[in-house]
């Protein structure tokens, strides 16, 4: 059974290809992937597997530039608040520390740097060491930058090159035609670079009150996102607490139900805050049957109420988590 598809920004890459003239879905039902027929078919598709679809659709065009060229056709709309944010922001430098502060909410691959070189700027993204992250990715966060209608009073386009950190998968030339700038490949970094002068010219854009605005409204997205990636493995703790509380014990298959997600893509989340089901609800248990030894309560009851077959088996697994058993535990 193919696994429902993802989040709002899956969607949305899906139907840009299209409107671009690509055919993503028989690339999806290679991944096991289907399109979704309601909110609850929506499952968090993780940014490695976007990676593969990427791969896969750019295979099966065989484009080589498909990320490029759907980064060069992000509008305003696809970026929300934080595009609006940007463009109206006083001068290219606010623009541009308001996409360093907040591109975790258009991009969970990377994070990003101003780094002033003398007559230079760069925008250095660092990649982040997910299971796996395609090129094609990369090139359509930074070919959005680069073509987010982002120009100075004058019309003068901010950037005037790229970098990238590994061999070119085609002639450099189709780069250039894409962005409209020159591209290095085989770099130490992946990088745009501007005028550190540019900083400072305003934008065409420019609007203090919208930018105000959209600033308090990025900022409130921004800590819903940091709280919500952080909380995860919390609410999983304490559903599982929960569960054993009424006599329930979870299975992975049971809490990924009732957070609407498939087991691999919960563990594959919870793999990304550092943690397992697994270890979570060891965890649960180890709390648990502490607290019932404590109590008084014999190991034979505390080893059932955790659904071990027998007391050996819980024997074995208290000493494993606690380097004691169950017996000097209580001592």
């Amino acid at each position: 059974m193919p696994e429902p598809l993802s989040n709002q920004r899956t969607v949305m890459l899906l139907q840009l290809w299209e409107s671009m003239g690509y055919n993503p879905y028989p690339a999806l039902r290679s991944l096991g992937l289907e399109r979704p027929r309601s909110k609850r078919d929506m499952h968090l598709l993780s940014s490695s597997s976007r990676g593969h679809l990427c791969d896969k659709v750019a295979d099966q065009h065989h484009e080589p530039l498909l990320g490029l060229k759907t980064g060069a056709k992000t509008v305003q709309r696809d970026v929300g608040v934080i595009g609006f944010a940007a463009l109206t922001g006083e001068t290219v430098g606010a623009s541009l520390r308001v996409a360093a502060r907040y591109i975790r909410l258009i991009s969970d691959i990377c994070d990003l740097a101003i780094v002033n070189r003398g007559d230079l700027t760069d925008l250095v993204f660092d990649v982040r060491s997910t299971p796996y992250v395609s090129r094609h990715q990369i090139e359509a966060l930074l070919a959005g930058i680069v073509c987010f209608d982002l120009y100075t009073m004058s019309g003068e386009p901010v950037f005037i090159k790229m970098e990238l950190n590994y061999p070119s998968p085609c002639d450099p030339e189709r780069y250039r035609d894409v962005i409209g700038m020159p591209v290095k490949f085989d770099a130490p970094e992946i990088k745009l670079s501007l005028r550190t002068l540019m900083l400072g010219e305003r934008l065409h854009t420019a609007d203090a009150i919208s930018h105000q605005m959209h600033l308090v409204l990025v900022e409130q997205k921004y800590k819903q996102l940091s709280c919500s990636k952080r909380r995860l493995a919390s609410q999983v703790k304490q559903r599982i607490d929960a569960n054993l509380k009424r006599g329930e014990l979870s299975t992975l298959e049971q809490i990924a139900d009732e957070y609407n997600m498939s087991p691999r893509v919960l563990q594959g989340t919870l793999a990304g805050e550092g943690t397992s089901f697994r270890h979570i609800r060891e965890n649960v248990w180890l709390d648990t049957s502490k607290q019932m030894l404590s109590s008084g309560v014999d190991v034979q009851t505390v080893s059932q109420y955790l659904g071990y077959n027998d007391a050996s088996a819980f024997y074995r697994a208290f000493k494993r988590w606690t380097g004691k058993t169950p017996s000097e535990y209580k001592r």
